[in-house]
């Protein structure tokens, strides 16, 4: 009795199984309903660096992981700002960020966040 049981469980499930798939196929098959999104994804940046280093470098180092990131395939750079700290190298990000915008190729906008 328990084996008939668990058949008759078995084949209802599988039963609605199939009618939930093709439900489920019928509902992808119209486009205009459902459509996949890539995730986009983005870095922020502290430029900490140590107080040792010439800024020009540090600078430089920066901009060469935002155009990293861009071949990476990252959809948004964030620069953040500490002006109070000596070791600090972007003490304003909109200067940061004009410098790398003319580098980039695919952005599109660029806006800082003010807090």
């Amino acid at each position: 009795m328990r084996g008939l049981f668990a058949c008759i469980c078995v084949s209802i499930w599988a039963l609605l199984l199939a009618l939930t798939c093709t439900k489920l196929r019928a509902h992808l098959s119209a486009e205009s309903r459902f459509t996949l999104q890539r995730v986009k994804s983005g870095i922020f940046i502290m430029p900490f660096h140590s107080p040792d280093k010439p800024l020009a470098q540090c600078h430089d180092e920066d901009m060469e992981l935002a155009l990293r990131a861009e071949e990476l395939g990252y959809d948004e750079f964030w620069v953040g700002e500490h002006h109070t700290l000596a070791w600090e190298p972007i003490v304003s990000p909109e200067m940061f960020i004009a410098a790398v915008f003319r580098k980039l190729s695919v952005c599109d906008l660029v806006l800082p966040q003010f807090f």
